[in-house]
């Protein structure tokens, strides 16, 4: 056999070599479904957790547009609209409340269902307790964090009530709709993960 004959032929065995592996690799490779389950099974409890909140964040959606709770919420209002007239006084304002309402000579605040930080703290709620963590620390996550939210909520009708009475009323329109909605929400993600940090650095010395 000649040499030209012996090289095609190793280039013809090489190539069919070449093919054989091809054709091992991509008869190894997974199916479209298998990488679906596999990567399922990788992130099964991020899925479960945004599930498990959408159900939740759902059913509280329903409680707060019903009839019952937005007539429970009056005397929630009320505390608020107290509050928040003592903490007025305090720096001088001399206000006063009427129910709902946070009364002063330069400005009045009427405290409304959307005003009560309710469904930030719902969202928060939920962030937590779906968390994948020990009890004991969600706990303390739930009341720590919900007493924070109101607090800052006290902290936000204070001073919309001082935006309204030293402020134009656009000014109070600006504080009200685009910068203590936008900055409410912000500080609740926040909230909730330095809540996470924690509670994963006091689980992870549990376990030690």
């Amino acid at each position: 056999m000649s040499k030209k004959k012996k090289e095609e032929s190793k280039k013809k065995s090489k190539k069919k070599g070449k093919k054989k592996i091809i054709a091992k690799q991509a008869s190894s490779k997974p199916s479209f479904l298998e990488r679906a389950k596999t990567n399922f099974k990788k992130k099964k409890l991020v899925y479960m957790y945004c599930l498990g909140f959408i159900f939740l964040v759902g059913i509280f959606a329903w409680i707060q547009n019903s009839e019952w709770f937005k007539s429970a919420l009056d005397p929630v209002l009320n505390v608020y609209a107290s509050i928040s007239s003592g903490v007025l006084n305090l720096l001088g304002q001399g206000t006063s409340s009427t129910g709902q309402t946070v009364k002063g000579d330069a400005f009045s605040v009427n405290i409304k269902q959307g005003c009560d930080a309710i469904a930030p703290m719902l969202l928060y709620f939920s962030a937590v307790i779906l968390y994948p963590i020990s009890m004991k620390w969600k706990w303390r996550g739930i009341f720590g964090g919900l007493a924070v939210l109101w607090v800052l909520n006290i902290f936000r009708i204070v001073t919309l009530y001082l935006s309204g009475a030293y402020g134009s009323y656009s000014f109070f329109d600006f504080m009200h709709v685009e910068f203590w909605q936008v900055l409410y929400i912000i500080l609740t993600v926040f909230i909730w993960l330095v809540w996470i940090r924690w509670a994963n650095k006091k689980e992870a010395l549990t376990d030690v």
